[in-house]
């Protein structure tokens, strides 16, 4: 299946949840800029290594591998254009991507959720469900992530969508 990106906010987070969400955000930038600099003072450090080197962050491991891929991409980028770029730098809080490996979807009383790795009180917890705000387009493709096939019906589907597969 491709990699689709879905952009959905939440549904009313309760402020301890933002402020978790928050701090997941800053130390997620923290481990990507900490894996940006040591792929640039060792550039032939192996994945495995730079993944231990971050790791003491206090993400889940799925999202520190994120972090350095998404290091790691940009180091390249910069490599290639050294003369025209500076060197790249993370924001102090960047969206964090979610993939097929560490989120899940469901439905629950009438609501769409979200399961992500998320860290409560410190420690990291497994399959945290929260509610999302959703839409009709939203739904279209989340019914196609969920069910594995495209509603004709629709009035967001475009027989090119058939393609993806």
């Amino acid at each position: 299946m491709p990699t689709l990106s879905i952009k959905m906010p939440l549904f009313e987070p309760t402020n301890i949840k933002q402020e978790m969400y928050e701090t997941m955000q800053h130390r997620f930038s923290e481990s990507s800029n900490l894996a940006i600099n040591i792929k640039k003072e060792t550039p032939k450090l192996k994945a495995s290594e730079i993944d231990a080197k971050i790791s003491h962050t206090g993400l889940p491991t799925t999202l520190i591998q994120e972090a350095r891929k998404l290091a790691v991409s940009r180091y390249q980028d910069w490599n290639k254009n050294k003369k025209t770029k500076g060197f790249p730098k993370f924001r102090k809080r960047i969206a964090i991507p979610f993939n097929n490996q560490n989120w899940r979807l469901r439905f629950d009383n009438g609501y769409l959720k979200l399961g992500i790795p998320t860290l409560e009180e410190g420690n990291l917890t497994v399959d945290k469900y929260v509610p999302l705000k959703v839409n009709d387009y939203n739904l279209f493709w989340v019914n196609y992530l969920l069910n594995g096939y495209m509603d004709r019906a629709s009035k967001y589907y475009l027989p090119s969508y058939e393609n993806i597969s």
